[in-house]
């Protein structure tokens, strides 16, 4: 069967669809259209069949031009018989035309719908849905299946003393693991740096910058920075980090919500503004449930952000309350049990085109 997986450029889009094309490739014909060069480079060196491009501009109207264009090109040349879709508005078109010809459906892994998979969930037949929804039509409602968000299998959990042991860091001083997601933030990483230069308590450091930031933060830290620390570009090897961490400073992507989650390290969210409130909401669901912290960044005040961060590295009591809460969201699931969610859409379900 030829298989037709859509994802745009971040890692929140692409890791759902790796784990499906892992879990399908050894009997169907697997395609995965992504548009991050970083990504279709990584994926082509593990052997999978990829498409899409990553465009050299943001202007809204050729992008979505050439979008079409491509989107015809790709459903001609792979002609698939099921497609599953992953969000970002590059796809739009393509799971749009898909839906028409093919059994087509999207995985929305955020507490609320965002506006691509809003539009495409009243044409595809399936909707897969990593947090518990909300506020969705009835339509919409009786095409969803709560599917959790997949932890990746290279995600180990350390105690905090052999993960911390591993990075040559002291075992007793506090870490903080800071991220902007795969494309990094700059917002993020200027406060965080703000952060390690004006406040006084003595902690260790993991830092995931983003390629963008990542030749600076290396000469920063390397020279400026006296303290513990680790700084990379990206790394889809953060089971260390986490294990080795007391609090995270980061986005509030899906895929950081169930790792927050699983690894139970307390987080300090700065949703993306942008992100169609999809992050605010999920920031917001642990906020309710009094498991973690969240910053707006439209009126980001640091000062707050700062005072709330101190409070909490030195209040052990307080950090033992909120890891207790994360226990109980349960958010992520594991690999496996995420794709045989996904085996009844892909195997049981009658041809809707023809074989090659």
């Amino acid at each position: 069967m030829r298989i037709l997986l859509v994802a745009d450029r971040s890692a929140g889009h692409i890791y759902p669809a790796w784990i499906l094309a892992k879990a399908f490739k050894e009997n169907n014909k697997v395609y995965i259209f992504l548009t991050s060069n970083y990504f279709k480079d990584w994926l082509r060196k593990k052997g999978f069949l990829v498409l899409g491009r990553e465009l050299p501009f943001r202007n809204v109207v050729l992008e979505m031009a050439y979008r079409i264009i491509e989107g015809l090109v790709v459903f001609l040349k792979t002609r698939p018989q099921r497609v599953i879709g992953f969000g970002g508005k590059a796809t739009i078109f393509l799971i749009l035309l898909s839906s028409f010809f093919s059994y087509t459906a999207i995985y929305e892994p955020n507490s609320t719908i965002g506006k691509t998979n809003s539009i495409l969930g009243f044409f595809v037949k399936k909707i897969y849905w990593g947090f518990n929804p909300w506020k969705i039509s009835k339509m919409i409602e009786r095409k969803t299946i709560k599917v959790g968000i997949p932890i990746r299998s290279c995600c180990k959990k350390w105690s905090k003393e052999e993960a911390r042991k591993i990075l040559g860091f002291h075992p007793w001083k506090p870490v903080v693991f800071c991220f902007g997601g795969s494309q990094g933030s700059r917002f993020i990483n200027n406060v965080f740096k703000r952060l390690l230069e004006e406040s006084k308590i003595d902690f260790q450091v993991i830092h995931l910058t983003g390629q963008r930031d990542y030749s600076y933060f290396k000469n920063f830290y390397g020279k400026i920075f006296k303290k513990n620390y680790l700084v990379k570009d990206f790394s889809w090897e953060v089971g260390l980090f986490y294990s080795a961490s007391d609090i995270l400073i980061s986005r509030a992507g899906a895929l950081t919500c169930a790792e927050v989650s699983y690894y139970k390290v307390l987080p300090l969210f700065i949703p993306h503004p942008q992100a169609s409130q999809h992050q605010e909401k999920n920031a917001l669901y642990f906020v309710q449930h009094r498991a973690g912290y969240s910053f707006s960044q439209r009126n980001f005040s640091f000062q707050n952000f700062k005072v709330t961060f101190e409070k909490i590295l030195t209040d052990s009591l307080l950090q033992k309350r909120v890891k207790e809460r994360l226990g109980s969201l349960n958010l992520w699931v594991e690999e496996s049990e995420f794709c045989n969610k996904f085996l009844s859409f892909v195997a049981n379900i009658p041809e809707l085109c023809s074989n090659s």
